[in-house]
């Protein structure tokens, strides 16, 4: 399944969905997250998100949560620039591209940075 996806975070900790899967990141045995309760369902709206470490942060919608987390640089850090999450049972895998935004990470030139986002209303 590989259907679009957009996480959109503000600020002020508000964030808008869009395909996002319903289910919930747990640690699985091996101390990763990973998505349970995954059915195929979908949800878009409104959402909320929170950082939760260096490495990962949790958006919140409708009745489900999931946990981000970046791809690990080589020589330690968190690389934005992909965001992923996958099912516990190992089926379903979703990468996402940071497309727009400045993360903080180098000088403005730097690859890593992004277009400016639009404002939404």
């Amino acid at each position: 399944m590989q259907d679009d996806i957009e996480i959109v975070l503000f600020e002020n900790a508000d964030a808008t969905v869009s395909g996002v899967p319903l289910g919930t990141s747990i640690v699985d045995g091996n101390g990763n997250y990973c998505v349970t309760g995954f059915q195929g369902a979908s949800y878009s709206g409104n959402a909320t998100w929170e950082p939760t470490s260096e490495y990962t942060f949790e958006v919140r919608y409708h009745d489900a949560a999931l946990v981000l987390f970046s791809e690990t640089l080589y020589f330690g850090g968190a690389d934005w620039t992909e965001i992923r999450f996958t099912t516990c049972d190992g089926q379903s895998r979703w990468d996402l591209g940071h497309v727009c935004g400045d993360f903080g990470d180098g000088p403005r030139e730097s690859p890593a940075n992004r277009d400016t986002c639009p404002v939404v209303d």
